[in-house]
């Protein structure tokens, strides 16, 4: 038998299965962004309503004005993105406000709507397609975040590898308990087990300032190592990286890997966006005579979307021109980074790092976690760096500071 949920779930039986209503999202302080995020929506949803309807011309043709301006498909088409982009804003700040997730289990499919007021959003689910249940969350201090529990999702994943989300803003011991019962229902229904892993249907991620930790409900605790090297294996024949030793010192140099490489597609993608944008900006600005209103609207537009495009041209240039020096004196490593706007050096005694390994660094590229070099420490906050090498070259680099400093990889 499923165990019982948390007293603040409100579970109604239905003619089909049952019917799990979550309490209001537990998110706390969090609730704040809701503001920004609603001004932003309705900025971005008049914007494009009035470009598509009085602009395009579409309410004359509707409402057949001889006053109205005339057709221009164009603007019609322009608005259509920003209505939408404003819409998505508003629904996400709605729901953080007061919103509340309802799961539906029946015999013929899983539903899981979301809501606050009026505003709803629904999805259906068949339960033949299936593979498990996935509980994401953060296990970052609640005392340090300042909010009333972590912060955590609940997901499905169906054949194919699709994932959609069932809950969020909820307590991850709450949303488990609703996974296990929808995994023990999904079962029964079905017939058949879950598969995740071979062992379970319910996978429980933690996520730690980019760091991804998990634990199988089989076996009750984490069992995830990302990595276990204890030799130091050879260096990476196509590595830049400089190692000078002097007896036991030594000094690890990270050179720039260039703007292509150490972007991680970044370089492309604001090239992109930044030629769209011109394209699209000259398009406007010549399209014919812009009024006081349309400067004042359009400006405020472009100017979010042109701080995107550059934002992530400089972000790539960036990470491309990085170096960083790690030197290895005695029980101390220092940390060395440079990069176009400032140069930070750190100090870390040895008898403060808990370990040295390569990591995933909670950035992923077309669904393939991107790796970095991860310094745990005992007290403050983990060191991560060298996002822009290779995976050799990270299990080299981590693999060489544990036998100098005399530290682990776990």
């Amino acid at each position: 038998m499923p165990k019982a949920l948390p007293p603040e779930i409100d579970v109604i039986s239905t003619p089909q299965g049952e019917r799990y209503e979550m309490p209001g999202r537990q998110v706390g302080c969090v609730r704040i962004a809701a503001i920004p995020l609603i001004m932003i929506g309705v900025i971005f949803g008049f914007a494009g309503l009035y470009t598509s309807l009085v602009e395009g011309g579409l309410w004359g043709l509707v409402t057949q004005s001889t006053t109205a301006k005339p057709l221009d498909l164009f603007n019609a088409v322009f608005g259509l993105p920003f209505f939408l982009i404003g819409l998505g804003m508003l629904y996400l700040g709605v729901m953080l406000i007061g919103g509340r997730s309802v799961i539906e289990i029946r015999d013929d499919g899983l539903i899981a709507t979301q809501r606050s007021g009026l505003a709803r959003w629904r999805r259906k689910i068949p339960l033949e397609k299936i593979r498990k249940f996935q509980v994401k969350s953060s296990n970052v201090d609640e005392a340090t975040v300042a909010i009333g529990a972590a912060l955590s999702a609940l997901n499905v994943v169906t054949t194919g590898d699709k994932l959609y989300n069932l809950a969020w803003g909820y307590p991850k011991p709450m949303l488990r308990a609703v996974a296990d019962r929808l995994a023990k229902r999904c079962e029964a229904t079905n017939g058949t087990r879950l598969i995740d892993g071979g062992d379970t249907g319910i996978q429980v991620e933690e996520r730690t300032l980019g760091q991804d930790r998990r634990e199988e409900q089989a076996s009750g605790d984490g069992g995830y190592t990302p990595e276990v090297v204890p030799l130091v294996p050879p260096k990476p024949v196509s590595s830049g990286v400089i190692l000078e030793t002097n007896g036991d010192d030594l000094t690890l140099t990270v050179p720039p890997v260039g703007i292509r490489k150490g972007g991680k597609g970044g370089l492309g993608f604001s090239i992109v966006w930044n030629g769209l944008m011109a394209v699209f900006t000259g398009f406007w600005l010549f399209s014919g005579k812009q009024n006081v209103s349309d400067m004042l609207i359009f400006g405020v537009i472009f100017s979010v979307f042109w701080a995107v495009g550059i934002g992530v041209l400089v972000a790539t240039i960036n990470a491309g021109r990085r170096r960083a020096i790690l030197d290895v004196v005695g029980d101390t490593l220092l940390i060395t980074r440079q990069n176009i706007f400032k140069t930070r050096q750190q100090e870390v005694h040895r008898d403060n790092i808990k370990s040295i390994r390569r990591d995933k660094s909670g950035v992923e590229i077309n669904d393939v976690p991107v790796l970095n070099l991860q310094v745990r420490l005992h007290e403050g906050k983990k060191i991560s760096m060298f996002s822009q090498l290779s995976n050799d070259e990270l299990t080299w680099i981590a693999a060489v500071l544990r036998e100098a400093l005399r530290v682990g990889s776990s």
